[in-house]
């Protein structure tokens, strides 16, 4: 008689909640466990088996996986730094059953104090090879602007040395860290800075300084759009469409942009061939409904701010600031999702002083 090994149920799931993977994952957990413990096949019986199962839930998911103990895996879930997943991270490992074999993370935490060492190829990276220079710029007092420094610097290998710089920060900080406390990051060699060389051990202290100063400087801070004033702006594009925006003045002018540091910009493109780049009257109400919904559910008081928007050449691109991306993707996610025929498309990244709107601001300004 011939017997087969039954196979976990993975890509053939169909898998649209937390709580149909977790179920899932509990069916096939013993198995699971006894791959890792092992350390044989982890790869194959245990990675390559979750991974496409979480991607049906977000295509940012990925996993990291080790021996706590000799009893114990930690699982950890990872949206690999991509902002839009994070909140979604978060939501699934809440949700997480309590196994007893089982540790569930989300997002790839800090390795601890001493910085790790990572090799890629001939390089390696770590306390004896990077330090990091300060740059202060007066205009924007609170940015966080740092230069990595590696040494041995290589401009023929550029692309390999920033991913593992880039990997290395991304370990040694911890994922979360990584992708929201700086706000320029450039990696050089010694030759192409200026400025005190700071061992990267001390890197952690002083994000962790300037994240306390900035918290000290702007806790508490809200806003209330009700009484504020909008301008109507036109311009054309070089074709001679034109551009019509609506951008609320006060915002523009505020002293306190940096209290509300991530910039999120929902494009909708339409069909505007018939008129002149602009929407047809029916996609136009749609498009209104939908920055309505959004603006009831992301309150400004609470932190998310509706700065404007911008119509023509096809498109349309509404502007918030908020105080934190978490519920902002969750609430935009959950609108899209109620007007399937906009084809809405976030964009989401840190811009504590505006500048990506500067030419409004300046517009405003000049009167």
């Amino acid at each position: 008689m011939k017997w087969f090994k039954r196979k976990p149920k993975s890509q053939t799931a169909n898998i649209q909640t937390p709580t149909d993977f977790w179920a899932w994952f509990q069916e096939n957990e013993v198995r699971f466990f006894e791959a890792i413990q092992a350390h044989k096949k982890v790869e194959a019986d245990f990675v390559m088996v979750i991974t496409p199962v979480l991607k049906q839930l977000n295509s940012t998911f990925n996993v990291l996986v080790g021996m706590l103990d000799d009893h114990t895996v930690d699982l950890i879930i990872t949206a690999d730094g991509h902002l839009q997943g994070i909140p979604y991270v978060e939501q699934l490992v809440a949700e997480a059953p309590t196994l007893p074999n089982w540790k569930f993370t989300a997002h790839k935490p800090p390795m601890g104090e001493d910085p790790i060492t990572i090799s890629m190829g001939e390089h390696k990276f770590g306390a004896e090879t990077l330090s990091f220079v300060v740059h202060e710029n007066p205009p924007y007092p609170d940015e966080i602007q740092i230069s990595v420094v590696y040494q041995p610097y290589q401009a023929a290998e550029a692309p390999l040395i920033q991913n593992g710089v880039l990997i290395f920060l991304d370990n040694y900080l911890g994922e979360i860290r990584s992708v929201s406390s700086l706000d320029q990051l450039d990696i050089v060699g010694p030759d192409q800075v200026e400025g005190e060389r700071i061992p990267i051990e001390k890197l952690p202290d002083y994000l962790i300084w300037r994240e306390k100063e900035f918290v000290e400087k702007y806790d508490g801070v809200r806003y209330d759009t009700e009484q504020d004033n909008y301008i109507s702006m036109e311009a054309q594009t070089q074709e001679g469409l034109p551009i019509l925006a609506i951008m609320n003045q006060a915002l523009l002018t505020w002293d306190a942009k940096a209290s509300h540091p991530w910039m999120v910009c929902l494009d909708i493109p339409y069909d505007g061939s018939k008129q002149n780049g602009m929407p047809h009257e029916n996609r136009l109400e749609e498009m209104n409904r939908f920055e309505d919904q959004l603006t009831e559910e992301l309150k400004d008081f609470a932190g998310y701010l509706n700065i404007g928007r911008t119509t023509g050449n096809n498109s349309r691109t509404i502007y918030f600031a908020v105080k934190d991306f978490r519920t902002p993707v969750l609430v935009i996610d959950q609108t899209k999702a109620a007007f399937p025929n906009l084809q809405v498309q976030m964009e989401m990244f840190k811009d504590k002083y505006w500048r990506s709107l500067e030419y409004y601001t300046q517009a405003v300004i000049d009167g």
